[in-house]
């Protein structure tokens, strides 16, 4: 399987008509496109202006040829024009020459994933409600231990994961363009089983499990009064950010 993310930032004045054009437009075209499993605009918990739209395809061929066939292109075209449409609506004194409009989703980012491991894909049947929450946790791995990591994670972290409650599934992604670098994506149903999870100190202890997989770019020397001590290097936080999801839809595939 395949993943791409596109990264978005949008305003409060946009929100909707983002939600809105993703829902009338965006999922429409994908169902059509052959391969995509699910699609869903997701916003940021932390930063309600961060939006990413999440597509989970069968293969890296299906997602290479939605936007050789023009589709992906022909739906950012369509995006900006309603944008600057909803720009108008909102201030006519604009329209015309004096029109000042700022274009949210020029070129938007787009990463793309290799699906290395999952977990739980039943849970993406087109008969099942899409999940609510999706947490990513981003790391870099040691040069010499993405084998070791992988092995772990399948052993150590998924059992936990699958015992959560509220966890759906998961899926270990490796970067296209850099293959040391590991996102641990898991979706949930509701917001209070990420929340449970969060505070259960799991996610803590299952990074300890596999900091030695890490890049060594993580690790913080022990503050000066600590040396001596036995203090072991602290751990740089990992990068891990909540979303919610807007608009989705688990398609046939």
């Amino acid at each position: 399987m395949y993943l791409r993310i596109v990264r978005l930032r949008t305003t409060d004045a946009n929100f909707t008509v983002l939600r809105d054009f993703y829902t009338r437009s965006v999922l429409p075209v994908l169902r059509l496109a052959g391969g995509c499993r699910f699609a869903g605009l997701m916003q940021s918990t932390s930063a309600p202006e961060d939006v990413i739209s999440l597509t989970l395809w069968g293969s890296r061929e299906h997602a290479d040829a939605y936007e050789q066939e023009g589709l992906y292109d022909r739906l950012l075209d369509e995006s900006e024009l309603a944008l600057e449409e909803s720009e108008a609506a909102r201030h006519p004194e604009r329209s015309g020459a004096h029109r000042t409009v700022p274009l949210t989703i020029p070129d938007p980012p787009v990463e793309a994933y290799t699906v290395e491991f999952a977990s739980g894909a039943a849970g993406f049947s087109p008969e099942s409600e899409p999940p609510s929450y999706v947490r990513m946790v981003s790391i870099q791995i040691a040069d010499d231990r993405l084998e070791e990591f992988r092995h772990r994670f399948s052993d150590e972290v998924v059992p936990v994961l699958e015992a959560t409650q509220g966890c759906r599934g998961m899926f270990l992604l490796e970067s296209v363009r850099n293959r040391l670098r590991a996102v641990s994506v898991t979706v949930w149903d509701r917001e209070e089983d990420v929340i449970r999870y969060e505070a259960s100190g799991s996610f803590e202890s299952l990074t300890l499990r596999l900091e030695g997989t890490f890049s060594p770019l993580y690790r913080r020397q022990p503050e000066p009064e600590l040396t001596g001590s036995g203090a072991h290097p602290a751990l740089r936080e990992l990068d891990v950010t909540t979303y919610r999801l807007l608009a989705g839809r688990i398609l046939p595939g």
